[in-house]
C-alpha cells in the first residue's frame, strides 16, 4: 500500500482536474529500487532470496489520464453554445450545464459526467476532442517535467 502527499497550492478552476494531474506527475516521479531474483520458475520465492540494490527505476505507467472540465453556456440571443474549458471555481454553482472527460493517451476516453444539458451531438464532439487535445498538452508537459527532475536529480 502506497501513500502520496499531494500539495495543491493554487487552483482556480476544477479541483478534480488539478488533483488528477497531480497524481499523474506524482506517479510518473516514483523511483523504486531494483529487486535482483537469482530462482528458476517453478521455484516459490523466499524473502532471504531476494535482494534490494542501490539502483532506482521509475514505473512505467502505461497511460497518462487528464480530467478536463466544461461549462457549456446556452447563448438564446444568439442562437449558439459556448463552451469554457477549465472554468473558474465560482462558476460551478452557477452555471448547471457542465461535462468532465477524463481521457487517456490517443484519445482514449475514460470517463465522462454530464451534468445538464451540454449541446447536441457535434457540442457533444467538439467537448472530447478539446479534453483530447487538452490531455495531449498536459501529458508531453508531465513528460518533460519528469525528464528535467531526473536531469538535475542525476546532476546533484
Amino acid at each position: 500500500m502506497a501513500n502520496s502527499n499531494l500539495k495543491i497550492l493554487n487552483v482556480s478552476g476544477s479541483f478534480l482536474d488539478a488533483l488528477v494531474t497531480c497524481a499523474t506527475g506524482a506517479l510518473l516521479d516514483v523511483r523504486l529500487p531494483r529487486v535482483e531474483l537469482d530462482l528458476d520458475e517453478d521455484m516459490v520465492p523466499n524473502t532471504s532470496d531476494i535482494q534490494v540494490t542501490e539502483q532506482y527505476e521509475s514505473i512505467q505507467l502505461a497511460d497518462l489520464p487528464v480530467l478536463s472540465t466544461f461549462i457549456v453556456l446556452d447563448v438564446p440571443s444568439k442562437n449558439e453554445m459556448k463552451i469554457l474549458c477549465d472554468p473558474p471555481a465560482e462558476l460551478f454553482e452557477l452555471l448547471p450545464n457542465q461535462m468532465n472527460i477524463l481521457v487517456g493517451n490517443g484519445g482514449k476516453i475514460y470517463r465522462t459526467v454530464i451534468n445538464g444539458y451540454c449541446g447536441d451531438e457535434s457540442i457533444i464532439q467538439k467537448l472530447f476532442a478539446l479534453a483530447s487535445s487538452r490531455q495531449k498538452v498536459v501529458a508531453e508537459a508531465l513528460l518533460a517535467a519528469k525528464e528535467a527532475h531526473l536531469k538535475k536529480t542525476l546532476k546533484n
